[in-house]
């Protein structure tokens, strides 16, 4: 049962799904922070937040949607 489970997951569409998930929830983690926050370094720390999950869900994404292999 396990190793069905496990090999569900390990399939491209399901961890694709799972990452774009879980960097939108930074993300919004990250706008919450923002917009809660008075303090200049907690904004800071916030704004890093967005930007790591933003980074997140590119670098996931891109080699799939753009093959910039034969560029040179």
């Amino acid at each position: 049962m396990i190793e069905n489970l496990l090999a569900w997951l390990n399939q491209p569409d399901v961890i694709t799904v799972i990452v774009a998930s879980g960097s939108m929830g930074l993300f919004f983690v990250g706008l919450f922070g923002l917009l809660t926050q008075r303090h200049l370094i907690k904004i800071f720390i916030s704004i890093a937040v967005m930007e790591t999950a933003v980074f997140l869900f590119f670098r996931h994404n891109l080699p799939e949607r753009f093959d910039c292999t034969d560029i040179g």
